[in-house]
């Protein structure tokens, strides 16, 4: 079969065997506006992002702080990509905090105000509004887990980022991509569809509540806000702003491009080919299941103090209970493809324990 990829496209990829969690990631963009970062702050990297239970968060002009998947994004020069490591050692509680930080800063809007404000030579030493830009972010994240890379994280470029104290380069962690890495890549859709909603819809009910609270930014300052108003206009309005963003309507897109976790016969098949890792099957799944049981307590709360009356918070209840039903078929599609397979390792216990958590929550 051909490849589709034309044949003189190449790109630059990241060794995911090689990064580790809090790992900070600087790309060079060739955009008119990170030309103009680049120059003005003297560094080759105008965006900073951070690696986290296996993913990628950042915050993206013109967006907000969301996740990029590893291996779905490549560049056109090994330079554009540098990776660097934190010196010390980072425990498991420290790499849980930056993880909830990151998590619940998504949907934070971008502030293009406060990232000029952070390139200036006389920058503010107090924070002068609420919104992300890329560095901060990274530098408040990397702040939650006790790491002060910078000396201002409030407002710092990513050239601040690339000389953080105690950090150093990761050799060898960008590659030559192969035709299939940039063709996986290129195919990328399913993610970005999902955090096209969740911008369409947390931005009109930002401005809806605005008038009342000027501070919302995450998702759950908006929820908290929508309760504080008992306004059933806003709370409609809100509700079908988030049906019409398709946000609602995406809790099977994961089984439709990847049938097989939740297919035991095709996971099976997959795994006896080499072809599925199950460490890292399993390890995506345990920060973000922890997310959720704490965001679906959070929403039955809600939807019990307000007996119900947001449409809005009903409709966020729903679409957390799919999310965890679909991680616990994904976890228990592994369990028994392993064990018709004999295969017995601490992930299949960690997979089972998943399931279980989430039967527990779901009760």
């Amino acid at each position: 079969m051909e490849s589709k990829v034309p044949p003189l496209q190449e790109g630059y990829v990241l060794r995911l065997d090689l990064l580790r969690n809090g790992d900070v990631i600087l790309e060079s963009g060739h955009k008119l506006h990170s030309e103009i970062i680049k120059t003005k702050t003297g560094s080759n990297y105008s965006h900073a992002m951070i690696y986290l239970e296996g993913t990628i968060f950042e915050s993206t002009k013109g967006g907000s702080v969301f996740t990029r998947v590893p291996n779905r994004f490549y560049v056109k020069s090994a330079e554009d990509l540098k990776v660097i490591r934190y010196s010390g050692e980072l425990s498991d509680e420290a790499l849980e905090k930056m993880a909830w930080h990151a998590r619940t800063s998504v949907a934070t809007t971008y502030s293009v105000p406060e990232a000029i404000r952070s390139s200036r030579e006389k920058k503010p030493t107090t924070k002068k509004a609420t919104g992300q830009f890329c560095s901060r972010f990274v530098a408040e994240s990397l702040y939650a887990g006790g790491i002060k890379a910078v000396d201002n994280i409030h407002y710092c470029t990513p050239a601040d980022i690339e000389g953080a104290h105690d950090f150093s380069v990761v050799p060898d962690v960008v590659k030559k991509a192969t035709p299939a890495e940039i063709l996986h890549a290129d195919e990328s859709k399913l993610h970005p569809a999902h955090q096209k909603a969740t911008v369409q819809w947390t931005k009109k009910a930002k401005t809806l509540l605005r008038p009342m609270n000027s501070n919302v930014q995450t998702i759950n300052d908006v929820y908290q806000a929508l309760i504080d108003s008992r306004n059933p206009k806003i709370d409609k309005a809100i509700a079908k702003a988030m049906i019409d963003s398709g946000y609602t309507k995406n809790l099977d897109d994961d089984r439709v491009a990847n049938p097989y976790r939740y297919d035991e016969n095709e996971f099976s098949k997959l795994l006896a080919a080499g072809e599925i890792d199950l460490n890292s099957e399993v390890r995506k799944e345990v920060h973000i299941t922890r997310l959720f049981i704490r965001n679906h307590k959070i929403n039955r709360h809600n939807i019990k103090i307000t007996h119900g009356m947001f449409r809005a918070l009903q409709l966020e209840y729903d679409v957390g209970v799919g999310n965890l039903m679909a991680i616990k078929d994904r976890m228990e599609t592994l369990v028994s493809a392993c064990v018709d397979m004999g295969i017995s390792t601490n992930s299949v216990e960690v997979a089972r324990q998943i399931v279980r958590s989430i039967r527990d929550a779901l009760n």
